[in-house]
């Protein structure tokens, strides 16, 4: 299991084939728990993990599909809907094997009603290998 809390900057090696259990821990700001809101979570790609590569830019929406993403915060698609936010919000981010060998950077937040954006500041980073 990875947890952007428990290895924060930590680039955690994982084989392709293997299933893998990635749960995020957001510490919410004071002023937002209680308020309803959507988990975010999106992710960047790098198949080569060269430093100069070009990163593809990865959202999964609601149920679990993996869209190709543009960047644009207002495409930016919900991945958990009307989460009533707590101080410390536990969120099982992926559960399965990984669809891609590569560098995967994980990120994730929340997003309020009046459009505020808060992203955790530990993303999750993995190099997959093939098998």
């Amino acid at each position: 299991m990875l947890s952007g809390e428990l290895v924060p900057q930590v680039r955690s090696t994982l084989n392709r084939a293997d299933k893998a259990t990635i749960v995020g821990e957001i510490t919410v700001a004071p002023e937002h728990v209680g308020q309803l809101a959507q988990i975010i979570l999106y992710a960047t790609h790098n198949p080569s993990c060269e430093v100069n590569e070009d990163k593809v830019f990865y959202m999964l929406d609601t149920v679990g599909n993996i869209i190709e993403w543009n960047q644009n915060l207002e495409e930016l698609v919900a991945f958990r809907d009307n989460v009533v936010l707590q101080p410390t919000q536990f969120v099982k981010l992926y559960e399965d094997q990984l669809p891609a060998s590569g560098c995967i950077d994980v990120y994730f937040g929340y997003l309020l009603a009046n459009g505020v954006i808060v992203v955790n500041e530990n993303q999750i980073n993995m190099t997959v290998k093939e098998s």
